[in-house]
């Protein structure tokens, strides 16, 4: 699946999930589970998919067939909030609700995600790349692991909102660019001595 972003409507929403899942006492990961369970089956089912996010549909109809669909697979309280959503014409948005409500859920647990790009495949070096990780961000990783030849060598990591890119790929641009500046300088120096003599 492709990365979601969230938006300020997405971690409203999400936010008075957790709050009303913490309410009834409820398990707030096993609600986000169920809720990526729903959106699994949407990219499954394109059908599936377009009835979630299709204005054409009958609010009032839509609700009955999510009721029939997920009575008694899904928690209540996930139920709920996926009629509430239809009811309030908010289904296209479940993705980044979604994505918002796994990422409290994780804060919750002590969790941080983490992506690593690295350059080649580094199976072997994970779990030690892991562990440094972890104490790096002062929790238990979730990784997600990808490879992009492009990086030359070295790492980029994105932790929340931050990146770390200690690629070789980076490193040259940097390069580039100091020299870049540097060239322009002397040029510009060069230029002046001319002009003054």
């Amino acid at each position: 699946m492709s990365e979601v972003r969230t938006d300020a409507l997405s971690e409203r929403y999400a936010e008075s999930l957790q709050e009303l899942v913490a309410d009834q006492g409820g398990d707030f990961a096993a609600v986000c589970e169920s809720l990526d369970g729903v959106l699994d089956l949407a990219a499954s089912e394109p059908s599936f998919a377009e009835f979630l996010r299709s204005p054409i549909i009958d609010p009032k109809k839509r609700d009955a067939s999510l009721v029939r669909m997920f009575m008694g697979q899904v928690e209540p309280v996930t139920l709920n909030f996926l009629r509430l959503l239809n009811n309030k014409a908010r289904l296209s948005a479940l993705p980044g609700i979604v994505e918002a409500a796994k990422a409290r859920a994780d804060v919750a647990a002590g969790r941080v995600r983490v992506s690593v790009t690295t350059a080649a495949d580094m199976s072997g070096e994970q779990e030690a790349l892991a562990e440094k990780i972890g104490a790096a961000v002062g929790g238990t990783p979730v990784i997600t692991w990808k490879v992009d030849p492009t990086l030359i060598g070295g790492l980029r990591l994105q932790v929340g909102d931050k990146l770390i890119d200690g690629s070789i790929a980076s490193r040259l641009r940097r390069l580039e660019y100091a020299l870049q500046v540097e060239a322009g300088a002397k040029i510009r120096a060069r230029a002046s001595e001319m002009v003054g003599s």
